[in-house]
């Protein structure tokens, strides 16, 4: 599991695509995204190793298995696919999803808890305060 942060709790997710194969290349398939600014979330499972991150992804993890996690901030709207290089050919999964920016005007507040980079929405809110409340 990976966690991400300043992401809002709920309702971002835009698009999302998935492949599997063998080769020396993981390609999660293409997804056309709705809206601009969006964060580009791609991991992968493979039988060799990943050597390195799509391009125009950053690579945020590599585990001991030699999978990987990598995104990539897009600004336009458009057509887009997870992938990574590598070590040498074999079998693969690739998943990618999609995450819009959230707007104020879309009914979400900021997470006291995040310092203002996370948004809810406002039944997450009342849930947050209600579990505060009782632990005091």
């Amino acid at each position: 599991m990976y966690a991400l942060r300043n992401i809002a709790a709920q309702d971002t997710l835009d698009v999302t695509a998935g492949a599997f194969g063998s080769s020396g290349i993981s390609a999660s398939g293409a997804a056309t995204t709705a809206y601009t600014n969006e964060l580009v979330f791609g991991a992968n499972i493979v039988a060799t190793g990943a050597s390195s991150a799509g391009t125009g992804f950053t690579s945020r993890l590599v585990t001991g298995d030699g999978d990987i996690v990598e995104d990539n901030i897009v600004s336009a709207m458009g057509s887009y696919n997870a992938c990574a290089t590598l070590m040498s050919p074999g079998a693969w999964v690739m998943q990618m999803a999609t995450f819009h920016q959230v707007r104020k005007e879309e009914g979400l507040q900021p997470d006291p808890a995040s310092g203002g980079d996370t948004y809810i929405s406002g039944k997450e809110e009342q849930r947050l305060a209600s579990n505060e409340s009782g632990r005091r």
